[in-house]
Order: structure tokens, then sequence, then C-alpha cells
């Protein structure tokens, strides 16, 4: 999921043609909250039915951080490089660097 997610915020940048914005919003659109569903489904195969809840309250606490700190940080990049191309690079770097640390899950999910 955070692949395909990471190809859709790339496409965006690749260039100015109406068909990148409509291929990032295919790609982004259709897998954006695909992934919350699958950490979940990790979460419910990984962890204990005493942890969790606490351990989706956790995810859902750390995502909505992100939700939060994402912009933030477009932004202040965006202001201080003084494109907002800058800024948007943010997103695609940190959704390959969760695809990357998703391979080192313990075990492979069938989804």
């Amino acid at each position: 999921m955070f692949a395909v997610n990471t190809l859709g915020a790339l496409v965006i940048l690749l260039g100015t043609d109406p068909i990148y914005a409509y291929a990032s919003a295919v790609l982004f659109g259709c897998s954006f909250m695909a992934a919350p569903a699958a950490i979940t489904i990790v979460a419910r195969q990984e962890l204990t039915d005493l942890s969790f809840t606490a351990g989706v309250a956790l995810l859902t606490v750390a995502f909505a951080t992100g939700q939060i700190l994402g912009p933030v940080l477009s932004g202040a990049v965006t202001d201080a490089v003084g494109r907002v191309s800058a800024g948007l690079w943010i997103s695609p770097l940190l959704l390959a660097f969760a695809a990357l640390t998703a391979l080192k899950q313990r075990s492979a999910v069938a989804i």
C-alpha cells in the first residue's frame, strides 16, 4: 500500500500535463485509506487480544500525528526553498521510507 501511495504522490511531481494529475488522483485516491486498514490487519495478526486495542490506539495516534506534522513540514520546506514543489517532495520521500520499513515486518501478510 505504501508503495502505491508513493507512486501516487510522486507522479504529480513528474510533469504538468493533466494526465499526471489524473494518474496521481487514481493511484493515491485508491490506496491512501487502504494503508491504515492494512496496518490494522497486521496489528490484528501480530498483537495478542489483550494488546490489540492499545496497539491500534497507538497506531491511530501515530497516523494522526503524521497528518498534523506532514503539512507543517511541507510548508516549512516550501517556505525555506521558495517553491511549492520542494515541499511536495516530502510526501513521496516519507511514503517511500514507510514502504521500505514495511518490508522489514516479521511475517508476510496476504491482503
